[in-house]
């Protein structure tokens, strides 16, 4: 069985990190960062993971 969905979690939690990052150093109200934040973060995860996995086989 193959390991998969590491990229969700850790886009995820990226996301979520550089959202409240950006809201802190920039001012912009976290409701806004907390939908794009984690959002980016979710499709680069999946598209970093999508990569590694066609890299494997």
């Amino acid at each position: 069985m193959k390991d998969q969905g590491y990229g969700v979690g850790f886009g995820l939690l990226i996301g979520t990190a550089f959202g409240v990052l950006i809201s802190l150093l920039l001012n912009i109200p976290m409701i806004y960062t907390m939908v794009a934040g984690p959002g980016l973060g979710l499709m680069l995860g999946i598209i970093i993971e999508n990569i590694i996995n066609s890299q494997k086989s």
